[in-house]
Order: structure tokens, then C-alpha cells, then sequence
């Protein structure tokens, strides 16, 4: 489930790169439509391919969704429990002797745990950086040339771009490099309530 997610999560963020530089070269892609086919229009063509990049954005939108919908509240169990493990195997850790193999192991054990979680904080977070991005790869494109109602439909669609893409576990918690950071000093918290009561 850990690669699968990642994966999903990795794919949002590659498309939302491609409809990006869609979006920056979509006049550029337009005036050469028009220059092969002359008999079209440059502002029907430039609305076509803008509708292909909304399209294209929606799909993006709607798998982020999904995932979120399927494995939201399994990544949130994830998270508290992968939090306390971490929390009890570092209890576990200091009493043992760094040469012994059980050390060995349970610093494994202790990096896995880690790399699990941080794959899901770190896709997530790469997501929500290039959802950030579209707005100004929108901005970034050739606009003035184009009609004025090509011009107020990028307006709203920059407007609905302002708010990014955040895969989140359980809607609740944001897939973050901070939640990971988060969910590590909580667990050091924990850890340090235990060394004091012990």
C-alpha cells in the first residue's frame, strides 16, 4: 500500500508539471495549430486547447481526491500508530548494547518506520508545491494577445488555482514535510514522559 500511494501521489505531481508547461505554452501550442490549419481561428483554438488543460486539470484534482477518499483514514491510523512505534522501540533501543544484533535490528526496524512515513509526507508535500505552481504558470503564459473572454476565464481559473491540491490523511492532517517532522517530535515527546516515569 506504501509504494502504491506513493506512486499515485508522485503521478499527481508529474501531471500537474505536464499541464504546467500546457499552460505556459498553450498560445505558443495555439498560433501553430492556426499556422498548420489556417482556416481555424486563433481564439477558437486557444479556447480548445485552454478547455484540454482544464480537463486535464480536473482529472488531476479528481485522483487526489480518490486516493484521499480510499486511503485517507488508513494513512491516518498509519500515522498514530507509526508515531507510537516509534515512541516504544526508541524506549527499547537505549537499554540495549549498540554492538548487540538486536540493536542492529531495531534500528532497522526504526528506519523503516521512518521511510514509510516520510514517503507519504514527501509526495504529498511535493503535490502541494506543484498545485501551488499552476497559478503562476498560468500568469506566466502569453495572455495579452488573447481575447478578452479568453482573458476573464483565465481569471477564474487562476482564482481556483490559489487553492492547491493537499493530500491529506483522514481530511484531518496534511501530507507534509512538517506533519513528519510533527509526528517525529511527538514521538520524541512521548518518549521522554516514558524515560521520566520509568
Amino acid at each position: 500500500m506504501d509504494a502504491f500511494i506513493a506512486t499515485v501521489l508522485n503521478q499527481c505531481k508529474t501531471q500537474l508539471i505536464i499541464l504546467r508547461m500546457n499552460f505556459e505554452s498553450l498560445p505558443e501550442r495555439a498560433a501553430d495549430v492556426v499556422k498548420s490549419e489556417s482556416s481555424l481561428s486563433y481564439d477558437a483554438v486557444l479556447m480548445k486547447l485552454f478547455r484540454e488543460c482544464l480537463a486535464h486539470y480536473e482529472k488531476i484534482t479528481e485522483t487526489c481526491k480518490m486516493l484521499q477518499d480510499i486511503f485517507g483514514t488508513a494513512i491516518l491510523i498509519q500515522f498514530g500508530i507509526g508515531g507510537w512505534i516509534l515512541c516504544m522501540a526508541a524506549y527499547k533501543i537505549v537499554s540495549l548494547s549498540m554492538l548487540s544484533t538486536e540493536f542492529a535490528s531495531m534500528t532497522l526496524f526504526i528506519s523503516c518506520i521512518l521511510t514509510e512515513l516520510f514517503l507519504y509526507c514527501y509526495y504529498g508535500n511535493e503535490v502541494t508545491d506543484e498545485s501551488n505552481r499552476v497559478s503562476e504558470s498560468i500568469y506566466s503564459m502569453e495572455w495579452r494577445r488573447a481575447g478578452l473572454s479568453f482573458q476573464r476565464s483565465l481569471v477564474l481559473v487562476m482564482e481556483r488555482a490559489k487553492r492547491p491540491l493537499r493530500p491529506a490523511a483522514g481530511l484531518v492532517i496534511p501530507l507534509s514535510l512538517d506533519t513528519f517532522v510533527k509526528i517525529i517530535k511527538s514521538s520524541y515527546t512521548f518518549y521522554a514522559v516514558l524515560r521520566q516515569t520509568k
